[in-house]
């Protein structure tokens, strides 16, 4: 029985595999290539020069990791700043390998992503993912957004600018290095869900100790 489940399960994706790359020549011969998505949010496992891929971690957090200050998100308050990072994570972003986690777990737990009645340094703290193609490994993204808006307004507009933290860790076991993928993640979601004037500053992780 475990030998027909096990062949199943290699015909599924050799299947899925199939049908992917078929969709992709009938996109491509129809010339139609621009709406199907091109997975820019994902790094691979070969060095191939693709933007922001360029800090591999090695095992910060036991597994990969990298916690990242995300700082000018052009918005009127932290809520719309909330609102916009939920709407992105559920629609899956550009590329759709984001999604937004919420709901009781097993045991019925289901904290609130609202933190402003306890009049702390974080208004919203929220998770998501987001899984890397091919290979489908899914890491766990969480955010914290700050209360106070940055002291610095932009230049240009002067409009107020707000600042989150961003947190990734790779999800299955025995990651220890990610190939640059931790940081990749935030980094595509920070320019693709705010605009490329946001500024990100590593904290932790995000191979901070291998580039010393």
């Amino acid at each position: 029985f475990c030998v027909f489940v096990f062949c199943v399960f290699l015909l599924y994706f050799a299947l899925h595999s199939s049908i992917m790359r078929l969709v992709a020549f009938l996109a491509s011969a129809m010339g139609v290539g621009a709406l199907i998505p091109q997975h820019n949010s994902t790094c691979g496992l070969e060095d191939t020069g693709v933007v922001d891929c360029e800090n591999p971690d090695l095992g910060t957090c036991g597994n990969a990791c990298c916690a990242v200050n995300i700082t000018g998100i052009e918005s009127e308050s932290t809520t719309d700043v909330y609102d916009k990072l939920v709407a992105y994570l559920k629609s899956g972003g550009t590329d759709g390998s984001f999604d937004y986690v919420t709901g009781p777990d097993a045991h019925g737990h289901n904290p609130s992503d609202d933190l402003r009645q306890y009049n702390i340094s974080w208004d919203f703290i929220l998770q998501g993912t987001h899984t890397t193609y091919p290979g489908y490994y899914v890491d766990t993204l969480d955010f914290a957004i700050y209360h106070d808006a940055d002291e610095n307004k932009n230049q240009h507009s002067n409009a107020k600018t707000f600042s989150l933290r961003a947190f990734n860790l790779a999800g299955v076991h025995g990651a220890l290095g990610d190939h640059g993928q931790s940081y990749k993640s935030i980094a595509y979601l920070a320019k693709d869900a705010f605009g490329h004037g946001v500024e990100l500053h590593k904290i932790f992780g995000c191979g901070i100790v291998e580039q010393q």
